[in-house]
């Protein structure tokens, strides 16, 4: 984008300032989206590999702070794990690796933008 600025600032062109910003700040709030889901998945999946090494798991060891438990949980309190449980969780992980590959197909469709603008 620096070059695209540099460029335009020989040649100007109407408007090129203004998309570059929006681009900018495109690529902030992906980025921004991207990593936050990306801790998600990791997080999920570490929990799932627990779950399914039957290493003692009890889904407490995860929270640190109040505001992470899930809602209507307890220490100490028994939590049954349903098949449909486990499907809702499996089909949340494949809508955020959906999620996060079209993220990352707009990332790079901003890079493939950027390109043709620096030409």
């Amino acid at each position: 984008m620096r070059g695209a600025e540099k460029l335009n600032d020989v040649y100007s062109i109407p408007d090129i300032p203004k998309r570059i910003e929006n681009l900018r700040i495109k690529h902030a709030q992906i980025q921004s989206s991207l990593q936050h889901y990306e801790q998600k998945v990791a997080n999920q999946t570490r929990e799932l590999e627990r779950m399914n090494k039957g290493d003692g798991w009890n889904g407490d060891e995860d929270f640190d702070d109040e505001e992470e438990r899930a809602p209507g949980t307890e220490p100490g309190e028994e939590i049954e794990i349903t098949d449909d449980d486990l499907r809702r969780e499996e089909d949340e992980i494949r809508e955020l690796e959906r999620r996060k590959k079209e993220l990352e197909d707009r990332v790079s469709g901003m890079e493939r933008d950027l390109g043709g603008l620096l030409r």
